[in-house]
């Protein structure tokens, strides 16, 4: 890659956020392998833990997912 193109990828804000994002995404995934859960799944588990009977809408507002989503996790 030509410096230019560099400086271009290292100034854009979406770029740069989306590495971060993918790196620390990588990072809880190897946090949480030896659990057999994913990072979102384990979540999951320890807010219906600390706070029983919550709701699959609370669920979804606190995690920032699709309520699919966490249907899908539950009922794994």
């Amino acid at each position: 890659m030509t410096k230019p193109t560099q400086e271009l990828m290292h100034c854009c804000l979406y770029f740069t956020a989306n590495a971060l994002s993918r790196k620390i995404t990588r990072l809880a995934e190897d946090c949480f392998r030896g659990t057999g859960l994913s990072p979102s799944h384990a979540f999951l588990v320890m807010l219906v833990v600390e706070n029983p009977g919550i709701v699959p809408t609370e669920l979804s507002r606190h995690l920032s997912l699709a309520p699919s989503t966490i249907t899908r996790l539950v009922d794994a």
